[in-house]
């Protein structure tokens, strides 16, 4: 056994030494202008049926069609490069070499782009999400890339998207080679400054299709981008946690397809699960642009039902980012409201949300009694922390403002109280 082992181990040391040498052969004719050796040398790597030919395949295309083109046999030069280009797992670095020869020989731009252009791509995958197809959508993405990712953790935002609109599609040449950039005008209900995102896209590895990988976070001259108060990370977070409240509203509506009244409460919507990666009690949580380690659920109004008024809202963000609050309405549709329109409408639904009372509002008697019962809530008599949190509870808004000081109190029994009665 041992014998044939060493045989086919020196057979295959054989093949290797064998290429490596016709490989090397042909470099060094091709650099002494000796151009039709170098083809002779090339041509027999790229033709061999050996399984460890790949290792050369590469590059011998790319050499063979530099002696080409100096032998004046463009047709040929061209389709050597253009093999190199569709030769899957060739090195990045050559094939970005052989694009830009193919291009600068005249090769036709056609041959080199996928079919499918990204606009195609992005109606495709849009399209795949309205029908809830989730796993066909991410086809069309990146697997390392970030939308990819955000699809894969919350597949219950599909099947409730918003209108976009591809508009303008730029492919990408020189440092940006094999990539390309696509504006999508979304609606303006998102707030401004949210009237457009640029999309990157890249070559899937048989460089023969386009694949969505996430915004545009640079400045690209050639394409006309938005100016407005969000850069595009920031967008990226707003889209998704309107996304997010949406996947609410579909989830919530279809639990009340047989009752006119929604879930009770965000817990109905998605019951409690056993904590794992990517868990569905994930899909509730907001998490603020400014400090990723605040995260807290969104705010759900019960109570509400199919038949109330358009403009009623039903869940929004905990807290206001950039004068605006993020918040779904009954009619399931998403907008960035400003704050001060948000509150109106709060008031008027009777919200118990933070923000609806400030605390020059109060009056020193109400502050310290306030600070009294937080303090109670730390109680070794259990008696004595219900009683404390029972009031504060009823005293609604007005114990917010002071709340919010003990969000992250020492005490953890505090601080677990604290968070429920300020986010229930």
């Amino acid at each position: 056994m041992g014998t044939v082992s060493s045989v086919a181990g020196a057979a295959l040391m054989s093949v290797i030494l064998t290429l490596s040498g016709l490989f090397h052969d042909g470099a060094a004719a091709l650099k002494a202008g000796r151009n039709e050796e170098a083809i002779a040398a090339f041509t027999k790597v790229i033709e061999s049926e050996a399984p460890e030919a790949a290792t050369f395949r590469d590059a011998s295309l790319f050499y063979r069609a530099v002696a080409l083109k100096a032998e004046k046999k463009d047709k040929l030069a061209l389709a050597d490069l253009l093999a190199l280009i569709k030769l899957k797992d060739a090195d990045t670095q050559l094939v970005a070499r052989a694009r830009g020869l193919y291009s600068a020989w005249g090769g036709d731009p056609s041959k080199i782009a996928p079919a499918v252009s990204p606009k195609k791509v992005f109606a495709a995958f849009i399209d795949a999400l309205k029908k809830g197809d989730v796993k066909k959508a991410l086809t069309y993405c990146d697997p390392k890339g970030m939308i990819y990712k955000m699809m894969a953790a919350h597949p219950e935002a599909a099947g409730d998207v918003p209108p976009f609109a591809a508009e303008k599609e730029f492919i990408g040449d020189g440092e940006a080679e094999g990539m390309a950039f696509l504006q999508v005008t979304v609606p303006g209900d998102m707030g401004p400054g949210i009237d457009s995102l640029s999309l990157i896209f890249v070559l899937d590895p048989t460089k023969t299709k386009w694949l969505m990988k996430t915004l545009d976070v640079m400045e690209m001259e050639n394409i006309q981008r938005g100016g407005g108060e969000y850069n595009n990370v920031e967008k990226l977070w707003i889209l998704g946690c309107m996304l997010r409240l949406r996947g609410v509203m579909g989830r919530a509506r279809r639990q009340s397809e047989d009752q006119e009244a929604f879930p009770p409460n965000l817990a109905a919507v998605f019951p409690p699960a056993p904590r794992k990666l990517n868990s569905k009690q994930d899909f509730l949580v907001w998490i603020s642009p400014d400090d990723p380690t605040d995260k807290r659920r969104f705010f759900y109004q019960p109570g509400h039902s199919r038949s109330d008024p358009v403009g009623t809202i039903i869940a929004a963000a905990p807290k206001p980012w950039g004068g605006y609050r993020l918040a779904l309405f009954v009619d399931g549709h998403v907008e960035c409201v400003p704050e001060k329109d948000f509150v109106a409408q709060a008031k008027k639904q009777k919200w118990m949300v933070p923000g609806m009372v400030k605390k020059e509002d109060l009056s020193k008697e109400r502050i310290e009694a306030i600070r009294g019962l937080v303090e109670r809530l730390g109680s070794d008599k259990f008696a004595v922390r219900k009683d404390a949190f029972d009031k504060l509870d009823a005293m609604g808004m007005d114990a917010f403002p002071i709340l919010e000081e003990y969000r992250n109190h020492k005490d953890p029994e505090v601080r677990i109280s604290i968070r429920k009665l300020l986010n229930p």
